[in-house]
């Protein structure tokens, strides 16, 4: 009797065993297309031997434990690859951005009948053609618009790239906000995972599988480390400052902006300045002050250096009235730039001669004609043209790397994908085998039972 009760709890055991492994095969085939998911499986040990007058006998099996298949060394190579890569795409969008504000082919540069480019051409077009037709009141008027068409192109452009640096301050604000709430989340998690695992001794593999998507969500908004501590929950920091321990957001992220108007990162606690190092936040604060305020600086320059040798030259000329000493643009700058009222009004007062009363000369036109050949120092012995495009030739360098980076970045994104996957996905084939085995172990198991139960009502009716 002894030897049969003790077969009859084998095979009650094995069915457990084996009906675990069909629900950990169940598991897997549910999250074959969970990203986050890494595969799980049955550890499956022989039971302890039951001593008896013939020796140890076996007992049959039992499943020791649910584990991860997971490699952590592979986890944290994602979190940096991808915290490489929301810095480059963040990028890669903001010097989209600012292309689009330009208005400015960047495969073109030096096309001169498009964007600024064209416009600054046409400008030293009119100049020419008003130089060698000064008493003609039609050239004259087409100067005036051309001026006018320049100016205010100069002025939409700079507003355009200030409104692109708002973005991007406003960006980085945003990511922020979804930094703290990712962090608290991780360290719910962590609560969560710590309590489960304390009650029952076993690893909770699917909160686990979590908090490692909520940890690489937060490396492509900045690039975060991480570590165990004594108590075996997670800490979780950025450039240094710890901001999740364990259960407890310890510190959070704050967008402040600084002197210059730029949104920038500290800790709220402390207001600790952040030096980041990766992540979308990083990428965003780099091409902004970097790029995007190198090309709205340059389209500046230009436009504060026209005005100023324009309206040199221009002071110089005479109007067909006589007058003379009259600014052509007014203003300072990109921001700003216009052209004199009392011209638009009245082209005639136009200075082009180069003396009084002298109608048919055009000298000081041509002056201002050639000032499209003037290299100026203050533009580094470059011409106003010339300044502009290398302005824009700048940032197509710019795009050009960071989309060359950004596909590298993307490659080594790929393999290590691959690697996790070959090694922590779900394969359909081998779960539908695994599926298959534990559902013809269980049946087996069931026809013992049935077996013994069998031969128990044997044992039963010998009394009869």
């Amino acid at each position: 009797m002894p030897g049969l009760l003790d077969s009859l709890s084998l095979g009650s055991r094995a069915m457990q065993t084996h009906q675990k492994g069909v629900a950990v095969a169940g598991h897997n085939l549910a999250n074959v297309n969970n990203t986050a998911y890494a595969r799980q499986r049955l550890n499956v040990t022989t039971a302890a031997p039951v001593s008896t007058a013939y020796g140890l006998v076996g007992n049959g099996v039992e499943g020791t434990a649910v584990t991860q298949v997971r490699n952590t060394i592979l986890d944290q190579n994602i979190q940096v690859e991808t915290s490489a890569r929301g810095a480059l795409e963040a990028q890669q969008e903001a010097l989209q951005w600012a292309e689009a504000g330009l208005g400015q082919p960047l495969a073109g540069a030096t096309d001169g009948a498009k964007g600024l480019a064209g416009r600054l051409s046409g400008l030293f077009e009119a100049f020419q053609a008003a130089a060698a037709a000064p008493g003609d009141s039609a050239e004259r008027s087409s100067l005036i618009r051309q001026a006018s068409d320049l100016a205010a192109h100069f002025r939409q452009v700079d507003q355009r790239l200030g409104a692109v640096t708002d973005s991007l301050n406003e960006s980085v604000a945003t990511d922020v906000t979804a930094a703290n709430g990712l962090l608290g989340e991780i360290a719910r998690l962590n609560e969560q995972i710590g309590r489960a695992e304390v009650s029952d001794g076993s690893t909770a593999n699917d909160l686990r599988d979590l908090r490692q998507g909520k940890l690489e969500a937060l490396s492509r908004l900045v690039k975060v480390e991480t570590a165990t501590n004594d108590l075996g929950g997670l800490e979780v920091s950025v450039a240094g400052n710890t901001l999740v321990s364990g259960n407890q957001v310890s510190d959070q992220l704050e967008a402040f902006t600084d002197a210059d108007g730029r949104t920038m990162v500290r800790t709220l606690a402390d207001g600790t300045p952040l030096d980041l190092t990766g992540g979308r936040i990083q990428g965003t604060i780099e091409a902004r002050d970097g790029a995007v305020a190198s090309l709205r600086e340059q389209v500046n320059l230009t436009a504060g250096r026209l005005i100023a040798e324009a309206n040199a030259i221009h002071q110089q000329g005479f109007a067909r009235d006589g007058t003379t000493g009259a600014d052509l643009f007014t203003g300072t700058g990109a921001a700003d730039i216009g052209v004199n009222a009392d011209l638009v009004a009245n082209p005639n007062r136009l200075q082009l001669a180069s003396e009084a009363g002298a109608d048919g000369d055009g000298k000081v036109g041509a002056q201002l004609a050639q000032l499209a050949n003037r290299s100026l120092a203050e533009l580094g012995d470059r011409t106003v043209g010339q300044n502009f495009n290398q302005a824009v030739a700048d940032l197509g360098s710019a795009v050009a790397g960071v989309e060359g980076s950004l596909a590298d970045q993307r490659l080594v994104d790929e393999m290590l994908g691959s690697q996790r996957q070959s090694m922590s996905g779900v394969s359909l084939d081998e779960e539908m085998t695994d599926l298959m085995k534990y559902q013809k172990a269980y049946a087996a198991s069931a026809k013992l039972i049935s077996t013994i139960d069998e031969m128990l009502d044997d044992v039963i009716n010998l009394k009869r």
